[in-house]
């Protein structure tokens, strides 16, 4: 009987540990003149057509000291008419030689292949200083209609592990219509 109640609790216990990992409800945006869907929390608000990108999503403010608001942005890049089509793998080669420059004193620490929308994709997450603020940034891409699609996360980076379980599940809704 006392492993009966044993079991109990503890299915009781991981149930409540998975609802509360799942507390967060998610609202859709989508644009259909660029062709994307992804799902981002309530409780982050969205600029759209800011620094080229096609949305970015900012999370709530946590107090009036908070000077840095983590935020995800979608940026789409056509690719036009080319004689030789652009590989993934040729982009990516591009997009890590450029980092160092864009970025000074960026420092890889994961660097992969991944699928982003049934589309192989990749993704880097990255380290670097920009003015006061010491970033972790999350970066994935991918190729589809010769077009790109760059989803960058970016936190300061002892919050990065408060808001990165969030965005995983914003990247795993992204969505090219």
């Amino acid at each position: 009987m006392p492993s009966q109640k044993i079991r109990f609790l503890k299915v009781v216990f991981v149930t409540a540990i998975l609802m509360i990992g799942c507390g967060e409800k998610f609202k859709i945006y989508e644009n259909y003149a660029q062709r994307v869907r992804i799902s981002y929390p309530l409780s982050w608000n969205i600029q759209e057509n800011v620094m080229g990108a096609v949305a970015t999503f900012n999370s709530a403010q946590e107090g009036a000291n908070d000077r840095f608001r983590e935020n995800l942005s979608i940026i789409i890049q056509d690719l036009g008419e080319q004689k030789e089509k652009v590989t993934l793998k040729q982009y990516t080669e591009t997009i890590l030689g450029y980092l160092p420059r864009i970025i000074p004193g960026v420092q890889i620490v994961e660097s992969k292949e991944i699928i982003l929308s049934k589309v192989p994709a990749y993704r880097v997450v990255c380290t670097a200083q920009q003015a006061e603020f010491r970033l972790k940034i999350l970066q994935v891409w991918t190729m589809k209609n010769n077009r790109t699609y760059m989803l960058t996360f970016t936190a300061e980076e002892n919050k990065y592990p408060l808001f990165v379980k969030t965005v995983e599940k914003m990247l795993k809704t992204f969505k090219i219509m």
